[in-house]
């Protein structure tokens, strides 16, 4: 089931967290940098996001979320993370498609470049490499675009 999630409350900051944490240790496994800006968010600092944040609930647990942000017609997915315990399990899935189908809008995401099974995911849904960068020394991220379906 896919809800959208008031950030801004405590109780569920601090779910999103519990989320994000793990997701994103398991990434900086992957492209073995630890300096993942969401590692060291808070539940506060979440609280205060001006960012959209979606989940989905297995078992009446958040399992997944996704944050974005609207930029002049654009989506921004700043953040797509699952639960490990919930990895393999269709979770991703449910909220990329449950995103697509609500809006009818460009996209952009960014992820490590070495994180193959993110940036994969995101070509299954037609996500293309637009350009990448290296924030930080021998740490590159690719950025990608989806263009709104036309017609």
């Amino acid at each position: 089931m896919i809800k959208l999630l008031n950030h801004q409350n405590a109780d569920t900051a601090k779910q999103i967290l519990n989320v994000q944490l793990p997701a994103y240790r398991k990434e900086a496994e992957i492209i073995n940098f630890d300096g993942i800006p969401q590692l060291s968010e808070t539940v506060a600092s979440i609280q205060m996001s001006d960012e959209t944040f979606i989940g989905c609930y297995r078992d009446g647990e958040v399992a997944g979320v996704l944050s974005l942000e609207h930029i002049k017609g654009t989506i921004r997915i700043c953040r797509l993370v699952v639960h490990p315990d919930y990895f393999r399990m269709g979770v991703a899935k449910e909220i990329m498609e449950y995103l697509l189908v609500t809006n009818d809008k460009d996209f952009v995401v960014s992820t490590g470049a070495d994180n193959f099974p993110a940036v994969k995911f995101y070509e299954k849904f037609g996500f293309q490499e637009a350009e990448r960068s290296e924030p930080v020394k021998g740490v590159f991220l690719t950025h990608m675009k989806k263009e709104a379906k036309i017609g």
